[in-house]
């Protein structure tokens, strides 16, 4: 007996100091936030102030003025937040914050849920020292809502595919309400999680899945709505549309951009290039470790590899895949056809799920923590020099 719960002890003691880092990390997280509120405050910027007019009117005013092209619960939330803690720069900035923060443990939970403490705890140290996510932490604007929300789905689906019950699936049915009506292009995040999904149903013959489906067509009219709004607001819209070479090289132009954010590129986007070095170093040693496992020609590894894409395509990392390429595909395609700008902040809930796969890169090609803490390492630098950079400037500019 005594022997049976030494064992349960000493198991439980990795977890508890896992535990305790994702404590310092999120707290790590709160400071950083709440330093750059209150010994960088920065101006505010065009759509911060329409944001801060926008919740200092009463709230039938906010519902008879409200801008369609933004769905209701951000602007709504924050006027509930404002009523209680008022509506100055320094609230509206800290709800953002507040959003951020819970982020940085979703995050934490959708590793676990999806991988294991190890892939968790290290995304939660990316993205805790992620100038992306620092920088609108402390923005008033839905962005950190939205990068909370993408997690909440996610944490909320899996725990629904793995449960038969209709709690389960009401939650997750909440949870794609929350994101669909935080931001209109989380659409594009919900068809990547719903090619996910197809596919494992179909691969594992469940049958056809409509409580996914349920769950989430009755919001895709609202989503609808919206693009229609936009395309008659720009009705010129689809000549910018040239050629499917204008296509590709934007496309291509719009996809660098958004990992050299992603990366930590700000505030010089020059350096987007150099970004890819450090953050390639996970993605190279468990290439090397793959390959250096199949011994066989080139095209047999090419054969191989092809085949492993097709299994892994219905795991956890699957989802990690779909849920970062078609969002980047479709905001792409709509960014060349509708907006002179691919604008990366509109796909912020994959900033999270590409740290979990950096991180999952990490974990598989070496099962030793220190030697995956040595392959994240040049990566978490860069993300703190270009964080440290960034706030040195505002703060001396």
């Amino acid at each position: 007996m005594m022997r049976a719960l030494s064992s349960v002890e000493s198991e439980r003691k990795p977890e508890r100091r896992t535990d305790g880092l994702v404590l310092a990390v999120l707290l790590a997280g709160f400071a950083i936030g709440a330093f750059a509120l209150g010994y960088m405050e920065r101006a505010l910027d065009a759509d911060e102030y329409v944001t801060l007019e926008a919740v200092r009117q009463p709230l039938a005013t906010m519902v008879q003025r409200a801008d369609l092209l933004y769905p209701p619960l951000y602007f709504g939330a924050l006027k509930l937040w404002t009523m209680i803690v008022g509506a100055s720069v320094l609230s509206i900035r800290l709800f953002s914050l507040v959003f951020a923060v819970l982020a940085l443990y979703l995050v934490y939970r959708c590793g676990v849920e999806l991988f294991s403490r190890r892939e968790a705890l290290w995304a939660t140290l990316l993205l805790a020292f992620s100038n992306f996510h620092l920088y609108y932490a402390t923005e008033a604007r839905m962005y950190s809502m939205v990068e909370a929300g993408g997690l909440i789905v996610t944490l909320a689906f899996f725990r629904a595919l793995r449960s038969s019950g209709e709690r389960a699936r009401g939650r997750f049915i909440a949870a794609v309400a929350f994101l669909s009506l935080t931001h209109y292009f989380a659409w594009f995040f919900l068809l990547g999680q719903g090619l996910y999904f197809f596919l494992s149903a179909k691969r594992k013959m469940r049958g056809v899945p409509f409580w996914w489906a349920k769950g989430v067509l009755p919001f895709f009219g609202l989503s609808l709505g919206s693009f229609a709004l936009v395309h008659r607001l720009y009705p010129q819209a689809w000549d910018n549309l040239r050629t499917l070479q204008d296509l590709g090289a934007r496309s291509l132009s719009g996809v660098f951009y958004l990992l050299g954010a992603f990366h930590g590129m700000l505030p010089f986007p020059d350096t987007m290039r150099y970004g890819f070095l450090p953050w390639s170093l996970p993605f190279l040693a468990f290439g090397w470790k793959w390959a250096r496992g199949r011994s066989a020609s080139p095209t047999e590894l090419v054969r191989r590899f092809a085949a492993e894409i097709k299994e892994l395509a219905v795991t956890p990392s699957g989802y990690v895949l779909f849920t970062l390429i078609v969002p980047i595909v479709g905001l792409t395609f709509l960014s060349v056809v509708l907006f002179p700008l691919f604008l990366p902040r509109y796909l912020i809930y994959g900033l999270p799920i590409y740290y979990l796969l950096v991180s999952r890169c990490a974990v598989l090609a070496t099962p030793s923590a220190r030697r995956q803490l040595l392959l994240l390492l040049p990566a978490l630098g860069w993300s703190l020099a270009s964080a440290l950079s960034y706030h040195l400037l505002r703060w001396f500019g």
